[in-house]
């Protein structure tokens, strides 16, 4: 595709790829690993899988990465453009939904858990919590889920009884998904403070994979940063002929940096509007360019800290006494 003839088409495709990260990649790859040794193992209650990390590394965009591995395997024998369907018993068909996410709400209760799941899957939510618990229990049969995704369980209500329900829900939701060979997966910010993910109902089964913005104070570190860019270059340069090789991963790794520490979500901003403001504009994608893209207000304050000179502190004389 020619830039210079469809730049918002061309700055449509950048904004829609996935950038290749070995901090994400390797938590992938460890998820599906895990995933497997659950489809494999015992009916019944499997690992708990946990994805914790600060907000704007890259939770969610990590989910999404897994998810789109995985469902071609759950589905490979659907129709192309058909809704995938399975029979459990001979006469009766059902679609078939193996992967579900759903975000959970602010201070989220046990009904709330449970009506999140009934609304993804459009059943009814209301009723008690008992009646909720059996039509999400049946629901989650019928649709043979096998990859249930919780996403901002650090929303979750806990208050004592409160908490006591929903260890007691995610227990029973972790046992109802691994009869069928299942996995439950747990997506949130500071988990390891969250009190119920310590009840050894959960803590004895869960496996927690933390997801960390990039660094740059180790050599490896380093490496993995400029592995990144280097990448991210690779996927636009076709598009900015006049760009010299290592325009990104070369020249700008810790401008780069300071603009984002390291954070996914403030890396993707600042370089896919970027790349958008270069093609439209044809001008080059260098610093003058990218200093107009504007932040998250985290990653604004973090960079002022950066560039504030540090202040060293005055020794005093010492008096000498008389």
């Amino acid at each position: 595709m020619d830039a210079s003839n469809h730049p918002e088409s061309v700055a449509a495709w950048f904004a829609s790829q996935w950038f290749t990260s070995p901090l994400v990649d390797g938590a992938v790859d460890s998820l599906m690993g895990r995933i497997s040794v659950n489809s494999q193992g015992l009916i019944g209650a499997k690992e708990i899988l946990a994805v914790d990390g600060p907000y704007g590394v890259g939770k969610t965009s990590l989910i999404f990465d897994l998810s789109r591995r995985l469902y071609p395997g759950f589905v490979a024998k659907a129709r192309p453009g058909a809704v995938p369907t399975w029979t459990p018993i001979p006469g009766v068909t059902h679609d078939r939904v193996p992967i579900m996410w759903v975000q959970l709400q602010a201070f989220a209760s046990l009904k709330v858990l449970y009506g999140s799941i009934l609304d993804f899957l459009r059943f009814p939510v209301h009723g008690t919590g008992g009646i909720l618990a059996s039509r999400v229990f049946r629901a989650l049969d019928r649709f043979d889920v096998r990859l249930l995704i919780l996403d901002d369980v650090h929303k979750l209500r806990e208050s004592q009884q409160a908490s006591r329900d929903i260890i007691d829900a995610l227990h029973t939701l972790n046992t109802n998904v691994g009869e069928r060979g299942g996995t439950l997966c747990l997506v949130g910010s500071d988990m390891t403070q969250r009190t119920l993910l310590h009840h050894p109902q959960i803590d004895s089964r869960l496996k927690t994979f933390h997801l960390d913005p990039f660094e740059i104070t180790t050599d490896d570190g380093k490496r993995d940063w400029q592995r990144f860019l280097r990448d991210v270059e690779n996927l636009c340069r076709p598009f900015l002929p006049d760009h010299e090789t290592g325009f990104l991963y070369r020249t700008l790794p810790a401008y780069l940096y300071a603009r984002t520490q390291g954070h996914m979500q403030d890396i993707q901003q600042l370089l896919k509007e970027g790349f958008r403001r270069a093609i439209t504009a044809q001008q080059s994608m260098d610093r003058d360019l990218l200093d107009t893209v504007p932040l998250s207000e985290r990653a604004s304050r973090a960079e002022a800290l950066l560039r504030t000179p540090q202040r060293q502190p005055t020794k005093r004389k010492s008096r000498t006494a008389s």
